[in-house]
């Protein structure tokens, strides 16, 4: 059974114009909301059950019109903070990704980390670099040997999954080899076990199932 593609609409936009990077929400598919004249009209009756009824209506109806314009603002200022902190990526592509945590973002616009990760949650952002998840920006970092920035685990996830995309077919590189060689290549201090977590999630087989005899 052919399994269908899955298309992704974007909640946000990055855009690049020039040399700034500009952050828009997609409201395409956001309903326009906005209250009816008929029940202003009605306000107008002396009907004070009626008044009573119409008021509870325009709350309730202000109130979703207030969070939804609240969450669209929310999901503009984290981008606005990720473009801020992830600049390289969007500049230069994945292999710049920078750690990142909840809190540098909640910290960065004054929000709660449980706010932040509701609003990053399901969302989906079109960069120049293509369509991510805003939670793909938030990853843990990797020491380099040498002392010199942290790398993003995904930025070593996509190294990893090069180094095996150019392997001998006869001679896979086993885990403890990709150790050796994001060491050598890219001074990257990572454990073993690490490499074998990240090609796993990769859904790369072991050095011995790739073997091409």
């Amino acid at each position: 059974m052919t399994e269908q593609p899955q298309y992704i609409t974007p909640d946000v936009y990055v855009h690049k114009v020039g040399d700034d990077y500009f952050v828009q929400v997609n409201d395409d598919g956001l309903p326009k909301l906005k209250i009816s004249s008929y029940y202003l009209d009605m306000m107008k009756k002396k009907d004070k059950d009626a008044r009573e009824y119409v008021q509870e209506r325009l709350r309730s109806a202000k109130w979703l019109i207030d969070s939804i314009a609240q969450r669209q603002r929310t999901i503009v200022k984290v981008t606005e903070s990720i473009l801020k902190f992830q600049h390289d990526f969007f500049e230069k592509g994945i292999s710049y990704l920078k750690p990142l945590v909840l809190r540098d973002v909640a910290n960065d616009i004054g929000m709660h980390e449980s706010t932040i990760s509701r609003a990053t949650s399901n969302k989906y952002v079109e960069t120049p670099q293509g369509i991510f998840e805003l939670k793909y920006f938030f990853n843990a970092g990797i020491n380099r040997e040498d002392g010199g920035e942290d790398i993003a685990s995904e930025a070593v996830k996509r190294m990893i999954k090069r180094l095996v995309g150019e392997e001998p077919p006869q001679q896979p590189l086993s885990d403890q080899k990709l150790v050796e060689l994001l060491k050598e290549t890219h001074k990257i201090d990572i454990a073993r076990r690490t490499v074998a977590k990240y090609r796993e999630a990769l859904k790369i087989a072991p050095a011995s199932l790739r073997k091409n005899i």
